[in-house]
């Protein structure tokens, strides 16, 4: 009879960046551990980012960016870790992040009009409000 595999389950859980220091986290803090590959994004037209009990947070009301370019016009403001992590060469590694999300200013109902496609095909949608929040811990298997 066969028997089934056992794994074990390492979790180790890794903040890789509480937003705080003694003497205030600073945007120079911010840029040790963070780039952002695609652009300022909404900061190029005010710098919002701030740093508050050992939270990031990030406004752009209204959007004043875009770019019609792909899905760069979604891109209002995104950053990357300037760490890598190691991959288990066997289980599984999970990423998280809790974010909140509000979205001042839309209306309900609202249909957007355009097209997509190389076929340029027709379509609307209507506006979506819906705030979200996630988070799970980084765990490893091995």
């Amino acid at each position: 009879m066969a028997r089934a595999k056992v794994w074990r389950c390492h979790r180790e859980t890794i903040v890789y960046d509480a937003f705080e220091r003694p003497g205030g986290y600073k945007l120079a803090d911010y840029a040790q551990k963070w780039t952002t590959t695609f652009g300022p994004g909404e900061m190029a037209a005010e710098d919002t980012r701030r740093f508050a009990d050992g939270k990031f947070s990030v406004s752009a009301v209204p959007f004043r960016t875009s770019a019609d370019f792909s899905v760069f016009d979604h891109i209002k403001y995104f950053a990357a870790s300037t760490r890598s992590f190691e991959v288990p060469r066997k289980g599984s590694i999970t990423f998280t992040a809790q974010i909140d999300v509000q979205t001042p200013g839309t209306q309900p109902g609202r249909v957007i009009h355009g097209s997509y496609g190389p076929a340029r095909i027709p379509t609307g949608r209507h506006t979506l409000r819906r705030p979200s929040k996630g988070s799970r811990p980084l765990r490893r298997c091995t």
